[in-house]
């Protein structure tokens, strides 16, 4: 196999790992794996003489289909996040304000006038 063909199939093959960790929303994996693949890119543009350019196309067409499909689930994925933090955020505004102590000792008057 050509060396330039072995790294746009591990490229591929990593893809479809990458796919799998934004699924599992494991961001650290997928960041990992996709800093490799655009090695092993590189490594095969280094790599492509002698490789036929019709092949290369056409794996470097599916290769960016799947980076169109990848690039899809991380914006999911980050606007999933940003919805959880600022939900966290409101929360924080909440207790940090004077309504939680105040939410808290009606709590305690009302205890206290039950007992």
């Amino acid at each position: 196999m050509h060396p330039c063909a072995a790294a746009l199939a591990e490229a591929e093959r990593l893809m479809a790992v990458e796919k799998a960790a934004l699924a599992e929303e494991d961001v650290d994996m997928a960041d990992e794996l996709s800093q490799t693949r655009s090695r092993l890119l590189h490594e095969a543009w280094v790599l492509r003489e002698g490789f036929a350019a019709d092949t290369m196309l056409a794996i470097l067409e599916r290769i960016l289909a799947g980076q169109e499909e990848l690039t899809a689930m991380g914006r999911q994925l980050q606007e999933k996040l940003r919805s959880q933090l600022n939900v966290g955020r409101k929360q924080a505004r909440y207790f940090d304000g004077d309504r939680h102590e105040h939410a808290q000792s009606r709590k305690s008057l009302y205890c206290d006038a039950v007992f």
